[in-house]
């Protein structure tokens, strides 16, 4: 181990343009000691060639590792702490584009107090209160001329943190293994920030958002939202370059009701290369992404259905009692809500006409909310009667690997890592995702 350098991990699965581009960055932006180490997970586009090429002309210390299948973000971090040599260890996505000197303001922050054992920057797609809503620029030469004056107009402004967004990371060594390590990965195979930030805290380790450190990240909030004008997004975005593989010519949507598995689904959709959505509330994103589920597709299939001939359609299922009893836990409170508060958002509003056109307006009832439930899939049922190879009834109880049947009935290759299972209680667990596929 050396002291006074830094490890910086870059976990790659087949976005050869953004890993190109992220790595760019780090060549131009980063000083003081570091390493590059970079984990191929399973790449079929050339990054393989792309790293190796970077390791032979680097003028810093580069580490490859390889593996021949996908063996998810959290398994590639693990391995490349085994041979990192740095007393602090970066966890770098291949969406991020990093900024000037953005190395050196991580380490300044993690030093300025031995009880910090984690820093991270502000950036237009992280989880708040690393999120910044307003980013004025429209390619990623005015993106790096807005983060000079970010960080001028807020030098020295930091906010501590209890959960940091593992998008772009700094930990101290010391401090992971005194938390324990990474833990153990999400059924996504990613790093579960919740879960480190918490074992982090037990430790005697709180985290720190450097508030004038900005950093671009292509990916979730692709075009407008990104930062990156629409009239540039094509090209100044790789995030909306898609895995090889094969392409659907209609849509996938999720019907199945809230709570029976529709995020664990929705985040395998991701993994099978479609630009999916969860809780669809802005109607333009129909025609930009592949995969829709829960509110309001639930209820609006036979207009999509108009709208996309050609579409395959999920009802996720489960046992109708232990369904009602994870709604009322997970969701009781926000129904209670909607049914009575007159002050609600936008999305509420959507949330509000479906809950009440599914169940109601009366108190939750496991008699009626079953009932209720059941009447769902059977309408379902009898408008594909017709059409029983467009409607796959899933249940993610059921024995056997989910994978098999969603992957034949999508007509799509399996890919190596475990099915998601996702969300078990945590009904935001679809904000904390992030991934290049993410609508």
């Amino acid at each position: 181990m050396s002291r006074g350098l830094a490890s910086v991990i870059v976990a790659c699965s087949g976005q050869m343009a953004m890993t190109q581009r992220s790595v760019a960055s780090l060549v131009r932006h980063t000083r003081g000691p570091w390493e590059l180490i970079a984990v191929d997970n399973g790449s079929i586009d050339g990054t393989a060639a792309y790293l190796a090429g970077v390791r032979d002309v680097a003028p810093f210390p580069v580490t490859i590792v390889s593996h021949a299948a996908n063996q998810g973000v959290a398994a590639a971090y693990n391995q490349a702490l085994a041979v990192a040599r740095g007393t602090d260890l970066v966890l770098l996505d291949p969406t991020v584009v990093v900024t000037d000197g953005w190395l050196e303001q991580l380490v300044a922050l993690a030093d300025s107090d031995p009880t910090i054992g984690m820093t991270g920057p502000v950036s237009n797609d992280a989880c708040p209160p690393q999120l910044v809503t307003d980013c004025l620029y429209v390619d990623l030469e005015s993106m790096h001329q807005f983060a000079v004056r970010w960080r001028r107009e807020r030098r020295g402004k930091w906010l501590e943190a209890s959960r940091l967004t593992s998008f772009c990371l700094l930990i101290k060594r010391r401090a992971l293994v005194e938390a324990g390590g990474f833990g153990e990965p999400l059924g996504s195979g990613m790093i579960d920030d919740h879960e480190l930030g918490e074992r982090m805290r037990r430790a005697g380790y709180r985290g720190a958002v450097a508030l004038d450190l900005f950093v671009h990240r292509h990916g979730d909030r692709g075009g407008a939202g990104s930062g990156i004008s629409p009239a540039v997004a094509s090209t100044a975005n790789p995030a909306r370059i898609k895995p090889n593989g094969p392409r659907r010519s209609g849509k996938v949507f999720g019907i199945g009701l809230p709570r029976t598995g529709t995020t664990s689904v929705a985040a395998a959709m991701m993994e099978l290369g479609l630009k999916t959505c969860h809780a669809c509330f802005d109607d333009a994103l129909y025609d930009r992404g592949e995969a829709f589920f829960d509110t309001p597709v639930y209820l609006d299939y036979p207009k999509l259905d108009q709208r996309y001939p050609g579409s395959k359609y999920i009802l996720t299922w489960r046992d109708p009692h232990a369904w009602f009893a994870s709604f009322t836990r997970s969701l009781g409170p926000y129904f209670q809500r909607l049914r009575t508060e007159s002050q609600l958002s936008a999305d509420a509003q959507i949330d509000r006409r479906c809950y009440i056109e599914a169940f109601g307006t009366d108190e939750p009832d496991e008699e009626s909310f079953v009932a209720r439930y059941r009447e769902h899939r059977r309408q379902v049922e009898a408008y594909f009667r017709d059409r029983p190879n467009d409607l796959l009834v899933f249940d993610l109880t059921d024995r056997g690997d989910p994978w098999d049947p969603l992957c034949k009935f999508l007509g799509l290759p399996r890919p190596a890592i475990p099915f998601p299972h996702v969300n078990a209680r945590n009904v935001d667990y679809w904000k904390q995702i992030h991934h290049a596929n993410k609508l």
